[in-house]
């Protein structure tokens, strides 16, 4: 009786909602905690991943799926991400890219927006730039230096990536 109570408790607690990948980056500061694996897909799944977002946008789908997050409690508005690290951090990659490319084309205001809404947030009282997807710490210097951060004029090539960034790069 006592672990049926246990269980019971333990499923009350378990939220399941249908939350689109932009929303979630907004809505919170998503962290990749540090026992989960670094940055794994190759260029084949990134592909994959696009190729399936251009068909979807080619036969003008209303919706994309995405796959599934799992994400836990952390400190304050922090979400741990136990699953879906993988695509997090790919479509991060790619608004990032899409953010350069505005930036590029001197369309600050649509940089501005995709960085604001989905890459970084500023704490009002430090002004230091908040992440809104922290990876783990072995991925997350290289990619708040290479992904996140705007390339600027004095800026003539990327941070060199090290063994465990290669895949980031």
């Amino acid at each position: 009786m006592a672990q049926t109570k246990a269980i019971a408790g333990t499923l009350e607690r378990i939220r399941i909602g249908l939350q689109g990948i932009g929303e979630s980056l907004k809505s919170s500061q998503l962290v990749v905690p540090a026992y989960q694996r670094n940055f794994a897909w190759e260029e084949r799944q990134v592909s994959e991943l696009l190729g399936d977002l251009a068909q979807a946008i080619k036969d003008r789908e209303p919706e994309y799926f995405l796959g599934s997050l799992v994400l836990s409690a952390g400190e304050g508005e922090m979400l741990h991400v136990t699953d879906g690290q993988q695509r997090l951090a790919t479509v991060t990659i790619i608004l990032a890219t899409i953010r350069n490319h505005f930036t590029k084309e001197q369309d600050t205001e649509r940089a501005d927006n995709i960085e604001r809404e989905f890459l970084l947030k500023r704490d009002l009282r430090s002004k230091g730039i908040i992440p809104r997807l922290k990876l783990n710490t072995h991925d997350h210097a290289y990619y708040l230096k290479a992904v996140l951060e705007r390339p600027s004029k004095e800026q003539k090539s990327q941070p060199q990536a090290v063994a465990p960034n290669k895949r980031l790069e």
